[in-house]
């Protein structure tokens, strides 16, 4: 049975988000002109022009040589405790989505250009890995590797993320040993 051909990555994509952008105050009155970039190591490596009014945004970008325009409808949706909500309302396929990835047919969402998050690509130890570490970044590690319980954390908490370190450790340990066991 032959495997399904990888998808591409939303991290090799230039990516709006909705979130960002409203924090940044670019969405709560109309503007003109502000220039979004993206850096990289070590310089700028993309960048769009941004004008706002009216819930929809206009960008203005390059693919190759070719300049080229989009506007993006923005939907916004009432907050439990007060307040709204933008979300971006993809030019595909009109689903409301939070962030929207830089494409050759414009910013479209995940799921019209198709692609797939990395973690989704990551095989059995490398998601034991990650599990791992975010747990225990929640607790004190000394230089040795024990777990300490940070202050103010209940004990009862403790325990748990720290059996629960435990056990993914020894299912990576038995992965990492049945990955290279010899055949028989």
């Amino acid at each position: 049975m032959s495997k399904a051909p990888a998808r591409d990555v939303t991290d090799e994509y230039y990516t709006l988000d909705i979130n960002i952008l409203n924090r940044a105050g670019i969405l709560s009155k109309p503007t003109s002109g502000t220039i979004w970039s993206w850096l990289g190591s070590k310089a700028v490596i993309g960048g769009v022009q941004i004008d706002t009014g009216d819930d929809k945004l206009r960008i203005s970008f390059r693919i190759g040589e070719w300049p080229k325009t989009q506007t993006i409808r923005i939907d916004r949706t009432r907050c439990h405790f007060g307040g709204q909500r933008p979300w971006f309302t993809c030019p595909g396929c009109s689903r409301r989505s939070g962030k929207l990835y830089g494409g050759y047919n414009g910013f479209l969402c995940r799921i019209c250009l198709n692609l797939s998050y990395a973690c989704q690509r990551e095989d059995l130890i490398a998601r034991l890995r990650r599990r791992i570490s975010k747990l225990k970044s929640k607790v004190i590690e000394d230089d040795l590797g024990f777990l300490e319980r940070p202050i103010g954390m209940h004990r009862k908490t403790f325990n748990r993320i720290k059996d629960e370190v435990r056990r993914l450790e020894l299912l990576e340990l038995s992965a990492i040993a049945e990955r290279f066991a010899p055949e028989t």
